[in-house]
């Protein structure tokens, strides 16, 4: 049987607390790890919730302006696209309109159409759609701006 000596002891004692420590830095390395792992996918989560929220965005922008155009009459309020946009800082985004009656006995309702504005960015898989009940034009379809659609002194 082995004599233990105080050197023997004290050697061992020393290579626990080294194993301790060992183990102390493996589990804060781990820890350190799973904590960049968790900010780092919050990090992500968050870029592209605000690439989503610019996206749609500009695509509201995009209806807006294609319902103005239509409202100006620089664009007829009538079926039309898909088509692509002309400027170069839009491409890849596409506008659409679509047009629908109103089914109703209401005579005023009956002067109005439902235009829907239909944009959309394929790469992101971006799609808006922007709906306004506008007034017929008599001869073509087109909108016309200015009109109303009840009689004076009952708007």
């Amino acid at each position: 049987m082995p004599i233990r000596t105080r050197k023997t002891s004290e050697r061992r004692y020393v290579q626990r607390q080294a194993g301790a420590i060992l183990m102390e830095v493996i589990l804060a390395l781990a820890l350190l790890a799973a904590g960049g792992a968790v900010t780092f996918g919050a990090l992500n989560a968050s870029f592209s919730a605000v690439r989503n929220i610019r996206m749609q965005g500009q695509a509201a922008d995009l209806a807006v302006t294609k319902l103005s155009e239509i409202q100006l009459g620089v664009l007829k309020g009538v079926d039309d696209g898909p088509n692509e946009f002309k400027d170069e800082d839009l491409e890849g985004w596409i506008w659409q309109i679509v047009t629908r009656p109103i089914e109703t006995d209401s005579p005023i309702a009956a002067q109005m159409k439902q235009v829907e504005i239909i944009i959309a960015y394929a790469p992101g898989q971006t799609v808006y759609r922007l709906v306004q009940l506008l007034a017929n034009a008599p001869d073509d379809g087109s909108i016309e701006t200015g009109d109303t659609l009840a009689p004076e002194g009952q708007l």
